[in-house]
């Protein structure tokens, strides 16, 4: 993430944003839904919610399809690392809160600076 930063200061908010709504989706549907896609899939529209917001304003190094391509990327990223996650922890039932907490940022982290230094 501070990688992203040093890129621009709006890379950085974009994937903190992105990764954020994500999460926020996928705790407020995913917790009390009966199927266990319902959560990733709502916090996936809160990925590209922010997408969208930053390819309507461009800002830079960010053009309109390279905005859509990185939103993307964070947006199959996040549910990885949430699987990536649980595949590190001992058992699916650990609660590693801290872990959790940052999981989703395990792969959309990497994937998305490396999208930002492709389009920027």
């Amino acid at each position: 993430v501070v990688l992203t930063v040093g890129v621009g200061p709006w890379a950085g908010l974009f994937l903190i944003c992105a990764v954020s709504l994500y999460d926020a989706g996928n705790f407020l549907v995913g917790a009390q839904s009966k199927r266990p896609w319902e959560g990733p899939v709502c916090g996936v529209i809160g990925v590209l919610a922010v997408t969208f917001t930053m390819a309507a304003f461009q800002p830079p190094p960010f053009d309109g399809v390279g905005t859509w391509v990185v939103g993307g990327l964070v947006a199959l990223a996040c549910p990885l690392g949430q699987m990536v996650m649980t595949a590190f922890l001992p058992d699916r039932t650990s609660g590693a809160a801290r872990a959790r907490r940052v999981d989703t940022y395990l792969v959309a982290a990497p994937l998305f600076l490396a999208g930002a230094w492709l389009v920027g």
